[in-house]
Order: structure tokens, then C-alpha cells, then sequence
């Protein structure tokens, strides 16, 4: 949606527009909803007030004219109720130029615009009159090219653009990494990972207590997937909704923390980061985040965030630490000896877990006792099997001898 701005003398202050009443109301209202929404939902602002435009066309007898935004100044619309109106401020971003129109004209028209890298400033900020006649001095040969000195609110995204100006201006380092690395070059084939892949049931075995770092309640699975991530393997955390998947990102983000390594959490809705930086604000590692999303990402949050960290000072204690995870040690032996104790098997082929499996719902049955039959636990496995046949060939024989 563009939105005209035919005159503003500044964008803290006045703007208005040609629009009737009810029109201004109503594309005002759609436009503030629509980047709130964006916003909310992605955690970037997508409102910007578009200074300078540029129109040309791709042969100069072509009858269609394309037309694109120079400068973007990134803004926000606010009001205080419904019914009230609404006033436009700029927020604490930089100004910055159509980098997707600079790359449009150096692909279609081998045309490249010198001195706008960086923008030419003046005393108070960035001088739109010398980007403006820039821009002039650059199409003034070019037939059917013009330069509007014109405003206009919209919306405007360049995610897509700057995805892939980054791999093409980086494509070399970028593939340093092994996933970017297959994705590029191996799309389609098996992907390699480490042949030590850490398993649910080898946990107790291979980690102390004291070596885990999980702030957040995980079952076997959820910590293996911790484990793992520690270790450096590579993987696809999957779960329909309400599995845990948060909680366990929450703990792969502490364990690695603990261990000294730096983590990047990206997510394309801005409510899956608010979510896991949440659980980990109330385990108390707030000063360990970074937030560079939506309004975190202004010049004097990012200074105060780093101030925080910086007058960070832990109080834990580390004899507790040892003594608790001592004790915790002793727990988990104690349920584990219970529990391997429960489904070891025995020379026959059985485990306890086995026999009260098959007993319990048979207790009002009938059975023989056989008291010459030596101790059952020690019985080869294949005499077990033998008698089962047995009683079961007598079972077979017993019902044809009932007279019928």
C-alpha cells in the first residue's frame, strides 16, 4: 500500500496528503495495522517513508513506467486510541538506500551510481538534496528517466534481496560451513554425521550430572538432542506442538552456554524468539542475550544490553554445585541399579519385568506347581521353550479328551 505525502515539513511533525477524510482515515488505518502486524510477526519493521523517486522506462518507446523508492526512512505510525489520529515518528534506524533498485540497474542497465556508499550527510543527517541531484546527474541522458521529489509511507521488505546479495557476495565463505557447504553443492544426497551419535539410553552412562546444564525439565530424547548439539552434531529437532521443542531449544542454548560456545537462534515468527528468550530471562541468563530483533535492534539497546553483561556478576556457588550434582549422581545409580535390576534377563530368557508383565493380569488362573523343577531362573533358555511346547501339546490333547 503507498500512501502519498504531498507536502512535509517533518516527519516529527506535520504531513499531509490530498486525500478526502474518510479515505486518509481508512488507508492510514489498514497501513498501521498491516505493519504492526509485520512487525509482530516477523520482528522487523517493514514502515518506511520513501524520499525521492525514480521513474524510468526498459526501451524509451515502451508505453509501461516503472517507478522505484531512492531513500527509505524507516518511521512508525502511533495514536493513543481509536479515536484519536494518528502520528507518523521516525524511529532509531538508519536511513538507508534502495539497494535492491542500485542492484536492478547495475544487472539491466550496467549502470552504476558513484558517491552513495556512504550516504552524503549534511548537519542534520542525510542530505537528500545531493542524493536526489546524484541521481539526476546519473539518468539526465537516458530518455524517458526522471527523478520525482516526491514522499510516500508504505511498506517495504528486502529480506529475500539481502538473503541473496549475501550469498552471492559471500557464497565462498559461507560454505566454509559443512550445511551451507552440502546444501549448495550436495542437495539431495545423504547427509554425513558423526558415526558417534549420542543415544537416549546410553545417557546415564556416558554424562555426569555435573557435565549438563539443562535449566528446563527434558525427557531421554529432548536431552539427547542437548547432548548432541553440544557435541557439534547436526540435526532436525522435529515435534508437533506442544512437544517441548522451545523447551529444548531453551536447554541446547544454556548447555552450550556452560560450555563456553556462542549461539545464533534465528526463527522466521518473532513469537518463537520471544518465547525462548523468555524461559531463559526467568532461569536468570538474561545478561548472556543479545537481542537483535524488532525493537532491540536501535543503536542504544544494543549499548545497554552489552552494559548489562559487561556488570554481570554471578553468585553461584561451585562446592554447591559439586555437592548437589554429587547427590544427584547417587539418585539416578540408585533408580538405574532399580531399573536395569527389573529388566535383566536371567539364563532362561526372562526378566522380572517379563514375568510380572505375564503374571499379574493371570492371578486368578489356575496353575500346577511343579516341585521337582530345579531353580527356573537358572534354566537354559532352550529347555524353558521346550517345556512351554510340551504344556502346550498337553493343553491340545486334555481338551480332546473331554467328553463333549
Amino acid at each position: 500500500m503507498l500512501w502519498p505525502i504531498t507536502c512535509a515539513t517533518n516527519l516529527n511533525t506535520v504531513a499531509c496528503t490530498n486525500l478526502d477524510g474518510s479515505e486518509h482515515s481508512r488507508r492510514l488505518t489498514d497501513l498501521f495495522r498491516a505493519a504492526r502486524n509485520a512487525l509482530e510477526e516477523n520482528g522487523t519493521n517493514t514502515l518506511f517513508a520513501a524520499v525521492g523517486f525514480l521513474e524510468w522506462r526498459e526501451t524509451e518507446h515502451s508505453d509501461r513506467v516503472f517507478r522505484a523508492p531512492l531513500l527509505l526512512i524507516p518511521v512508525e505510525l502511533k495514536r493513543k486510541s481509536v479515536l484519536e489520529g494518528f502520528s507518523l515518528r521516525r524511529i532509531d534506524e538508519e536511513t538507508r538506500l534502495n539497494v535492491t533498485l542500485m542492484e536492478m540497474l547495475r544487472q539491466h542497465f550496467r549502470k552504476e551510481i558513484p558517491g552513495l556508499d556512504p550516504l552524503p550527510e549534511d548537519h542534520s543527517g542525510v542530505d537528500v538534496g545531493r542524493v536526489l541531484r546524484i541521481f539526476r546527474e546519473a539518468v539526465r541522458d537516458l530518455p524517458g528517466w526522471e527523478v520525482k521529489t516526491e514522499v510516500w509511507l508504505a511498506q517495504f521488505s528486502f529480506t529475500k534481496f539481502l538473503l541473496w546479495k549475501d550469498i552471492a557476495d559471500r557464497l565462498e565463505e559461507l560454505t566454509r560451513n559443512r550445511i551451507v557447504r552440502h546444501l549448495v553443492y550436495d542437495a539431495g544426497t545423504q547427509y554425513p554425521n558423526p558415526p558417534d551419535d549420542v543415544r537416549p539410553h546410553q545417557l546415564d552412562d556416558e554424562f555426569h550430572p555435573r557435565d549438563i546444564f539443562c535449566p528446563r525439565s527434558a525427557d531421554s530424547s529432548q536431552l539427547a538432542a542437548v547432548m548432541a548439539a553440544a557435541a557439534g552434531h547436526d540435526f532436525v529437532l522435529e515435534g508437533p506442538p506442544g512437544t517441548g521443542k522451545s523447551q529444548t531449544i531453551s536447554n541446547i542454548i544454556a548447555h552450550c552456554l556452560a560450555h563456553g560456545k556462542r549461539v545464533l537462534f534465528v526463527a522466521e515468527k518473532r513469537a518463537a524468539l520471544d518465547v525462548v528468550y523468555r524461559r531463559l530471562r526467568e532461569e536468570g541468563l538474561e545478561p548472556f542475550c543479545l537481542e537483535l530483533h524488532s525493537n532491540k535492534t536501535g543503536k542504544g539497546d544494543v549499548v545497554a544490553q552489552f552494559d548489562r553483561s559487561l556488570k554481570f556478576i554471578s553468585d553461584s556457588d561451585a562446592p554447591d554445585w559439586e555437592r548437589r550434582a554429587a547427590e544427584l549422581e547417587r539418585l539416578r545409580a540408585s533408580l538405574n541399579s532399580y531399573t536395569r535390576a527389573l529388566h535383566r534377563r536371567h539364563a532362561c530368557g526372562l526378566s522380572a519385568y517379563h514375568c510380572l508383565d505375564y503374571l499379574l493380569p493371570r492371578q486368578k488362573e489356575p496353575t500346577v506347581r511343579l516341585e521337582t523343577w530345579p531353580a527356573i531362573l537358572d534354566t537354559p533358555a532352550e529347555t524353558l521353550e521346550r517345556a512351554r511346547d510340551v504344556a502346550r501339546l498337553l493343553q491340545e490333547r486334555s481338551r480332546s479328551l473331554v467328553p463333549r
